[in-house]
């Protein structure tokens, strides 16, 4: 097992502290980079760790235009603040797109930001773009913390408030989780592609969570379970021109805020050619008004 609290803004030396793949790491800052610039390499830059658990630290994972670039913990990450970096790449036609990705086992982010982007050739097309992935490949991904409440007050008094994960995305984003993908608070801004999605679990997104900006597309999806919406998403407002959202699972639960001119309940008669701002497709949907 290493231990990098003495290791806090150190550049990461291979000869000096040469941790195993599957080392744990207790990180009190500090950052983990897998920086593809300049590298000439087609294979995949990988940095395998074990767990990665503490206070707070910094992922940055930069792909270019001939390799993907991957932060793989073989464990957890757990941390009470994580900065997280994302840069794909775009190119031309399918295979030119490199992805960057953060993933473990389970993921959970009491606080912090992921930031994506991507660098792109004068010829990028949408068949060649590449991903940015959050993913937690075998368990849970909780991002945020929700607000706890003095007891007896029917939630009315806050003892401690909700802690923010934001999400700003300018490259197409996954954020995926095997198992349960709970967001708890945090603030989004979206300008391509963004999904939220959970291939074997419920996806939630609490009350502390508000949408305040999307010119592209967000996806929020379960494959096997259901959508629990109680975030704020008001399309009305400056900064969602041309933004789509589309909710769906196997049942839909609508118990926030979602303000758009034009808002679909079940299945477009022709998805590609659906010009509606919001589409609410669940096998069942509840919507409270």
């Amino acid at each position: 097992t290493g231990d990098a609290d003495n290791q806090k803004n150190l550049a990461w030396d291979a000869t000096k502290y040469n941790l195993a793949d599957n080392a744990t790491v207790k990180a009190t800052g500090g950052s983990f980079v897998v920086d593809a610039t300049g590298y000439t390499g087609s294979d995949g830059l990988n940095m395998n760790k074990g767990a990665v658990t503490g206070t707070d630290a910094t992922f940055t994972v930069k792909a270019n235009n001939k390799a993907a670039a991957t932060f793989t913990g073989s464990d957890q990450i757990t941390l009470d603040k994580a900065v997280i970096e994302l840069s794909a790449h775009n190119g031309k036609d399918a295979g030119a797109g490199k992805g960057a990705t953060v993933t473990a086992k389970t993921i959970t982010l009491n606080s912090g930001s992921l930031t994506t982007s991507a660098t792109s050739t004068a010829d990028a097309n949408a068949s060649g773009r590449g991903v940015a992935t959050l993913n937690a490949s075998s368990g849970a991904m909780t991002l945020g913390s929700a607000a706890t409440y003095v007891a007896g007050t029917d939630d009315k008094v806050v003892d401690k408030p909700a802690q923010a994960f934001d999400i700003t995305s300018d490259a197409d984003t996954t954020v995926s989780a095997s198992g349960a993908l709970t967001y708890n608070a945090g603030t989004v801004k979206n300008s391509a592609k963004l999904t939220l999605k959970s291939t074997a679990g419920a996806v939630t997104v609490r009350k502390d969570v508000a949408f305040a900006g999307n010119t592209g597309t967000i996806e929020i999806t379960s494959t096997a379970s259901g959508v629990d919406f109680n975030g704020v998403y008001d399309a009305t407002g400056e900064g969602f021109t041309g933004g789509k959202l589309n909710v769906s699972g196997t049942e839909v639960a609508i118990n926030g805020t979602i303000k758009a001119d034009t808002v679909l309940i079940g299945q477009p008669a022709d998805a590609g050619k659906d010009t509606n701002s919001v589409v609410i497709n669940g096998t069942t949907n509840k919507v409270d008004g």
